[in-house]
């Protein structure tokens, strides 16, 4: 069983949906076709950054 959660971004509600490409300083996130957000977990080094 998957145990991750997928948060889906909704573009037509969230006009700035695509700071959440930017909250992360070395690029992780990245919103995909189907509108889910794919993070690169392996290279996270829990600087934080996203979130401040």
């Amino acid at each position: 069983m998957d145990s991750t959660k997928k948060f889906v971004v909704d573009k037509e509600k969230d006009v700035e949906w695509e700071l959440i490409e930017e909250a992360c300083p070395i690029g992780l996130f990245e919103i995909q076709e189907d509108n889910t957000i794919a993070w690169d977990r392996d290279k996270c080094m829990t600087c934080l950054g996203c979130l401040g």
